[in-house]
């Protein structure tokens, strides 16, 4: 009996998850059909590793919204000259662990992105990325991540923050396997926090190995 019982939970969290992909799949594309979403969700999975439980493999999933945040690399106060968008310098990647493929040719600043207080006086910029190939499919991204944000109300007003990607190790905590989707969570240091209410300016720019850069651009709510 407690056999069948960890099976059916098994079969929930697969059911569940599969449902997610399909959601994601279909809210991409704001109405794509059920075979289209079907055939993203079968690229997707196969792209997260998510093909191992299709097969009666589990695979524990990681959060990344468990990450800790990046701090600023660089700020800027009001009538400051603000951070460059674009890491000139690629960051070496460390040699025991192996390089990510970098394959995304389009970056997306999307609407989950939001600001998070986990504890009073502590807020955290969670910032959700989609990459995605040429084909509009999504797929990994490997580099040199940027994120540069304008509180014009705040204090400073611009802040850098700079995230590896360059090995598989980096990119995996930072990507979320059920949404398929990057996850980047900034914790400002803002001496005079921004007005309730107000918009954050957000640019993220990815410099891959290869010297292809993508960029995205967005804001979210304070």
């Amino acid at each position: 009996m407690a056999g069948r019982s960890a099976a059916r939970a098994i079969s929930l969290q697969k059911a569940r998850t599969l449902r997610a992909m399909l959601t994601r799949a279909r809210s991409l594309g704001g109405g794509l059909s059920i075979s289209a979403a079907v055939a993203w969700t079968l690229s997707a999975a196969a792209l997260a590793g998510a093909g191992g439980w299709m097969l009666g493999c589990e695979k524990e999933l990681r959060d990344p919204s468990a990450t800790r945040p990046t701090q600023p690399s660089e700020t800027a106060g009001q009538g400051e000259q603000p951070p460059a968008t674009l890491q000139t310098i690629v960051t070496p990647a460390p040699m025991a662990d192996p390089l990510a493929e970098h394959r995304a040719t389009k970056l997306i600043l999307t609407g989950l992105s939001q600001i998070t207080r986990p504890a009073p006086g502590v807020a955290i910029i969670d910032l959700r990325f989609d990459a995605l190939d040429d084909a509009g499919l999504p797929a990994r991204m490997a580099g040199d991540l940027r994120v540069v944000i304008r509180a014009p109300s705040a204090e400073p007003e611009h802040s850098a923050f700079d995230i590896p990607l360059q090995t598989v190790t980096q990119q995996a905590k930072h990507f979320d396997e059920t949404l398929l989707m990057y996850v980047v969570r900034l914790e400002p240091r803002f001496t005079r926090e921004p007005a309730a209410g107000s918009q954050i300016e957000v640019t993220a720019t990815l410099a891959s190995r290869d010297g292809r850069v993508i960029e995205s651009s967005g804001r979210v709510a304070w």
